[in-house]
């Protein structure tokens, strides 16, 4: 994480917040968790709290953006560049990042850095895709929010495979309506 803030702290910028950065990357301050500690962070800089907490949302939303409008920033050459794709409820976030290795299908994966989105830190391996065009190739990861059920996922195979579930069903319907397909279960209104 402070690699990333010491790259958008690298940027042109003239965000309110240009100060507040140089001093959390100098300071190499990672920890605004608690209220105690924000409130310590607030005396140490003289910057009010209520600043802090306003430009801590604007930074976190500020490397989101220059991740995805340059990728090339956070890429280390001796790692593999991924593009993530974060799923959670129905809402999706999206990050590049270099890895030692690649994640393999159903591994957990941690990233308490995208909990601010989506709500939580917690991920599965849920598909892979990798894309060659000529110049290069592009590793997919799609991870799916929580902790991953293998028995749920091969039953949903199954359904498929016996055409109980479509392709469309994955698409249109809801956690909830496809365990009841798979399940057998049947609700009444």
């Amino acid at each position: 994480m402070s690699d990333w803030l010491t790259i958008l702290n690298k940027q042109e910028s003239h965000k309110k917040y240009k100060e507040f950065l140089k001093w959390i990357v100098d300071e190499n301050i990672l920890d605004f968790d608690s209220e105690k500690v924000m409130r310590e962070n607030a005396v140490k800089t003289g910057f009010p709290k209520n600043k802090i907490l306003q430009w801590l949302r604007e930074i976190y939303r500020d490397l989101i953006d220059l991740n995805c409008e340059s990728p090339e920033l956070f890429f280390d050459q001796e790692k593999v560049l991924i593009e993530f794709t974060f799923h959670y409820f129905g809402n999706y976030s999206f990050c590049t990042l270099s890895l030692p290795v690649i994640p393999r299908q159903y591994e957990e994966f941690r990233f308490p850095f995208i909990n601010a989105t989506l709500g939580t830190e917690y991920f599965w391996v849920k598909n892979i895709t990798y894309l060659h065009d000529c110049q290069r190739t592009t590793i997919n990861i799609l991870l799916e929010g929580g902790f991953c059920n293998k028995y749920r996922n091969f039953a949903i195979e199954k359904a498929k495979y016996e055409g109980s579930l479509s392709f469309q069903d994955m698409y249109s319907l809801t956690d909830t309506e496809i365990d009841d397909i798979i399940l057998k279960r049947r609700r009444y209104n």
